[in-house]
Order: C-alpha cells, then structure tokens, then sequence
C-alpha cells in the first residue's frame, strides 16, 4: 500500500464529496460511535468546507481510493451551537481555526496518518498567516 496526502480547500473538495460521506459513514458506524448516517447527511456536512474557501480537506490516498480524511475551517463558518462555547467564554472566534474531525479506515491506523493530518492542516492555517 502507498498511501499519500494531498491538501484540499473550499470548492477543490467537491470532487470527493460522495466518497468522503461514504467514509464518514464506515468509519463512525464501528464502536463507540454506531453512528448509521445518510448519504444526504454527510453531503449536506461536508459542503460546509465547501463553501468556505478558507477550510482544509486532507485526504489519504491508497492509489485512487479514499481512506482518511481530516478537516478543519474557521469557527466563523461552524454552526451558532458549536460557537456558543467560544463566544460565552469571550473567544474571538475570527480568531479561532477549529480543527474537525479525522477519519481513517481500521486498516490503516497505527501508521502515522493522525500525525500527518495534524501536520498538514497546521501547515495550512500557517499558509494562511493565520
């Protein structure tokens, strides 16, 4: 297996948007999640980094498949209830880059991947001069 990364923002995404929500589908239906999950659901999630051109998509790469994926965008583009925490605590959330989630396949975990995801969307928000 030759797994690589590549870095994607805003719109650059939409290409990979049915086989991102088909992984977030596998991978949070295992323990502890069990989560069931709809294709329509996840579309509708991930356009969110869509829509913002200032979002990170890394995606791991086996050949043309999609394994794992780790997001990130400005809090100014979550939703109110995620930036309630921030705001009732006095965070300036323009200020705030909020690192999602990352999803990887079981067969693919314990290799570093998490690190690189880490890393790469640093390295993304730094790209920003943020």
């Amino acid at each position: 297996m030759s797994v690589h990364t590549r870095t994607f923002s805003g719109r650059d995404i939409l290409p990979y948007l049915d086989q991102l929500a088909r992984l977030r589908i596998e991978v949070f239906r295992e323990w502890p999640y069990l989560y069931a999950g709809s294709l329509a659901y996840e579309r509708d999630y991930l356009a969110t980094f869509t829509r913002a051109e200032d979002s990170v998509m890394v995606i791991a790469f086996d050949g043309d498949e999609i394994v794992g994926a780790s997001t990130g965008l400005p809090m100014r583009h979550e939703t109110p209830a995620l930036q309630r925490p921030f705001r009732e605590n006095d965070y300036d959330i323009d200020r705030v880059f909020y690192f999602s989630e990352s999803v990887l396949k079981k067969e693919y975990r314990g290799r570093g991947l998490g690190k690189t995801f880490f890393r790469e969307r640093e390295a993304f928000v730094r790209q920003l001069g943020k």
